[in-house]
């Protein structure tokens, strides 16, 4: 068999390589347990338990605190002593917090549970997408993280869903339940290949890889600094999603049912994760970082359009008569404006796997879960600074304001990259 033979055979069948699905089908289930959990617990807190809000707040917040300090540190140890034991670590370590979340009823011991269930969570923060990129063929490596993030969109979906309809049955039990799920999930992750050697887990051994400065120079050469100033800025657009409700019953005047607005954003999203993989096809054969600039012109061209749409009035029309009074029969009459909406968003999708694809092309396979562990520490602060912006925008100016912001962070992110 020639070599084109082997690469076309190879294209054809990576996606049905064992290891791709036992760590696809370990991602969803953490996507669908992280989701649920976190979503769930401010209510079980307050609603349930009757803790004070300001307790409720602290406990939550100390998941985010626990996964942004100790991420960095996870990628390094699990780029050294094996990602499958991270991962390992990281599934009973959140089920150890999940079942402590369910059985303690205090604030004391609720802080502490959630607190290990960040510890676990930032464990493999990078370790499964480190572990997903070394079993894909190089040529397909974008694709491939399209079809990844499809699965992140749907376990949060499930999640947020899923759990919601199963909340009012179980209450408490949930998180007994899904840190069950957690520890079932992780058995397959031992027949997923690792195809480099690692060094013997010891107190000696963690202690010289973390004080060891060779890492300095994998976390900030120049390509890597420019990726992660994207990942802070582009972050923080995502962020200001977090703000939609508010947003949208803005732009509309009134307040639109937060049922309407999830269906709404379920119905453009759709469209927009099943396009991940196919922008990740192009990126693969064309380069990353020219799809990746196509993304971010879209984004920015998108934003300005919302807020054009949103000056002359447009916008709260269709907000009004489509969700507000779900008056369908009007659609025609917007598809004008819908149209070029619709077709500048589908652009957008050749972020999401470039933008990952472009650190993993510059970084040697030993390093990956050390910049992909830094990455979602990055991706909390962008996070935080697109909720401080948003907050402050929408206190101070017209909400029209807060999409200029949004495409001067899109511009940022895309002239960084230049």
């Amino acid at each position: 068999m020639c070599a084109d033979d082997t690469l076309q055979e190879s294209s054809r069948t990576f996606y049905l390589n064992a290891s791709v699905w036992i760590l696809g089908l370990w991602q969803i289930i953490a996507t669908i347990n992280f989701t649920a959990v976190q979503l769930l617990l401010p209510l079980y807190l307050g609603d349930y338990l009757h803790i004070d809000m300001t307790y409720v707040g602290i406990i939550v917040s100390t998941f985010f605190l626990f996964w942004f300090l100790i991420s960095p540190f996870a990628g390094i140890l699990s780029d050294t002593f094996g990602r499958r034991l991270f991962i390992y670590l990281a599934s009973f370590l959140s089920a150890v917090g999940q079942i402590g979340l369910s059985i303690f009823t205090d604030p004391f011991s609720l802080f502490f549970s959630n607190a290990i269930v960040g510890l676990g969570s930032s464990l493999g923060a990078g370790s499964a997408v480190a572990l997903w990129i070394g079993n894909v063929p190089e040529n397909k490596t974008t694709e491939s993280l399209g079809y990844y993030n499809i699965l992140l969109t749907l376990g949060g979906i499930v999640g947020a869903v899923g759990g919601a309809l199963i909340f009012e049955t179980l209450i408490g039990k949930i998180f007994l339940v899904f840190a069950i799920l957690r520890v079932l999930t992780v058995i397959p992750i031992f027949y997923v290949s690792e195809k480099q050697a690692y060094q013997k887990l010891s107190i000696k051994n963690i202690v010289t890889t973390l004080t060891s400065r060779e890492y300095s120079g994998v976390y900030f050469s120049r390509d890597v600094l420019r990726v992660y100033i994207h990942w802070i800025t582009f972050s923080a657009v995502v962020g200001i999603g977090g703000y939609v409700f508010t947003i949208v019953n803005r732009i509309a005047g009134v307040n639109i049912p937060p049922t309407s607005i999830e269906l709404g954003v379920v119905v453009l999203g759709i469209p927009f994760v099943l396009l991940l993989p196919i922008w990740g096809r192009l990126a693969d054969r064309r380069g990353n970082r020219q799809i990746l600039l196509i993304g971010l012109s879209g984004t920015t061209i998108l934003i300005l359009y919302l807020f054009v749409l949103i000056r002359l009035g447009i916008a709260k029309s269709i907000l009004l008569d489509l969700i507000f009074y779900s008056n369908l029969s009007k659609i025609p009459s917007y598809l004008p404006a819908l149209g070029p909406l619709l077709l500048v968003l589908a652009t957008t999708a050749a972020v999401i796997p470039t933008s990952m694809s472009w650190i993993v092309e510059r970084i040697n396979d030993e390093d990956l879960a050390k910049v992909l562990s830094i990455r979602r520490a990055l991706i909390g602060i962008g996070t935080i600074l697109g909720s401080f912006i948003a907050g402050a925008t929408l206190g101070l100016f017209d909400v029209s304001i807060l999409f200029i912001v949004l495409a001067l962070l899109v511009l940022i992110s895309a002239i960084i990259l230049l």
